[in-house]
């Protein structure tokens, strides 16, 4: 699993502006406003904004989110959510499709104390993440082809 950028409660001078990027991966993110009283993670693929996790917990959506994204080297995927009260991220399990419907859990990396992101190389239809509060399934959103 590729380093992320800490949390916003330890980030260096300038992280506001300074976007971390998966490597081999279309995806970035950057955290908006770290010494603010609401911070934000700002989620990017190939440049276009499409997710932005707040700091506040107005909702426990745990799994906010998931991309795929194929490439040269092959199809990636991407899932990211709210880290749930208990401070641990949730096991996520990418769910291959077709009939055979195999699953391949993922190696989540808390990137900030509210947010999480998992990412996987292979062709995946869903995603699962579960939690205390239960288990909880998204449907992976096809991204545009990039190199």
């Amino acid at each position: 699993m590729p380093t992320v950028a800490p949390d916003c409660a330890a980030s260096g001078p300038g992280l506001a502006g300074i976007a971390a990027r998966l490597p081999g991966y279309p995806w970035t993110f950057r955290i908006a406003g770290p010494r603010s009283a609401c911070p934000a993670l700002e989620l990017y693929e190939a440049g276009d904004l499409i997710d932005v996790v707040s700091a506040t917990r107005v909702t426990a959506s745990h799994l906010r989110g998931a991309r795929a994204a194929a490439g040269d080297s092959g199809e990636r995927v991407l899932a990211w959510g709210r880290v749930p009260e208990t401070g641990n991220g949730p096991q996520v399990r990418f769910i291959e499709r077709g009939w055979r419907r195999g699953a391949r859990a993922a190696t989540v990396a808390q990137v900030t104390t509210w947010c999480w992101v998992a990412v996987a190389d292979g062709s995946f239809g869903a995603v699962t993440a579960r939690t205390p509060a239960g288990l909880l399934r998204c449907r992976i959103v096809r991204g545009r082809p990039w190199c």
